[in-house]
């Protein structure tokens, strides 16, 4: 379903991904949803090693919705967990009118 209060609408949070994956693979596997406005793999902060999850965000809230209806998608061999991402500080900016940018 659509994105719950406190969620990103155009940002997912994709788990289970294979150690090995680059940005470039997820653009890819994630292009058929809609427009990918930025990749972003997590990183351990000391080691630097991928953990194993990312954000990938798109231009629209449909290509996101797209992408987590796309959850179980097949990358680098692994089926990966696809949902909305939560907003980084809910709360504070419920009500705040949406500019387009």
């Amino acid at each position: 379903g659509p994105p719950q209060e406190g969620f990103s609408k155009t940002i997912c949070h994709v788990a289970n991904l294979p150690f090995n994956v680059i940005e470039d693979s997820l653009l890819f596997s994630f292009g058929h949803c809609g427009e990918v406005q930025r990749v972003h793999i997590a990183k351990d902060g000391q080691s630097q090693k991928p953990r194993g999850f990312a954000f990938v965000e798109f231009k629209t809230a449909e290509g996101a919705q797209k992408a987590v209806n796309a959850n179980g998608l097949d990358i680098g061999g692994r089926q990966v967990r696809i949902t909305f991402a939560p907003e980084k500080d809910s709360g504070s900016k419920r009500g705040a009118a949406g500019g387009d940018g």
